[in-house]
């Protein structure tokens, strides 16, 4: 299932994702003129074309280090998102609090118009489920930010509970596209779901130009 929030659902695994390994999103691919899809445009988003940032520019970091995983976050920057078992997750073992980002490089910076992630086969967290409200934040900085806090916030938000299933989530209309940073990172808390395993398959990130 894919989830959108800012412009609505905009589609689900039975519409052609399920069985497959794509590299984005199906109504991500490339480049999408954000005009033709009607609606007016949130305070936090700007007429242009929405284009996903190449996922092999840069270099990640997380603290999803379990079980194999790199401090780079190889996985959740492979393509791969769909059925993802846990062992093709990057994950974090006994944690509900996690990140992963990207630094793009020096003399780099983008503004992020819009973010995604992909559960795991199992959803965000061995520990969460119904009424267990998940808490998304992204954040900027032109330093490093290899912790959870560091940084700027530019958008926070909730989802009311864990589908427990590979569901793809996007995010747009955030809080703050005013300003081109060299570091991104996505942080997701799980509340209630310490002592358990957070997993991620996929994620993305995406600028309006």
């Amino acid at each position: 299932m894919v989830r959108r929030f800012g412009l609505g659902r905009v589609g689900d695994k039975a519409g052609g994702l399920a069985g497959a390994v794509r590299s984005e999103p199906t109504m991500f691919l490339g480049r999408m003129d954000m005009r033709k899809i009607g609606g007016s445009f949130g305070s936090g988003e700007a007429p242009g074309v929405l284009t996903l940032i190449d996922r092999t520019a840069g270099t990640g970091f997380t603290n999803m280090t379990s079980a194999g995983g790199d401090s780079f976050g190889s996985k959740a920057f492979d393509g791969n998102y769909v059925a993802q078992s846990t062992a093709e997750c990057i994950q974090l073992y006994s944690s509900a609090d996690v990140y992963i980002g990207k630094d793009w490089g020096s003399g780099v910076s983008h503004i992020v118009t819009q973010f995604g992630w992909s559960c795991s086969s199992s959803g965000f967290n061995d520990g969460s489920g119904a009424g267990e409200a998940i808490q998304m934040r992204l954040y900027g900085s032109n330093s490093a930010m290899n912790d959870l806090t560091t940084g700027t916030l530019l958008h926070d938000v909730e989802i009311a509970e864990d589908p427990e299933d590979d569901t793809t989530f996007t995010w747009t209309d955030l809080d703050d596209v005013s300003t081109a940073y060299r570091y991104h990172k996505i942080r997701c808390t799980v509340p209630g779901g310490a002592g358990q395993h957070t997993r991620c398959a996929e994620v993305w990130f995406y600028e309006t130009i």
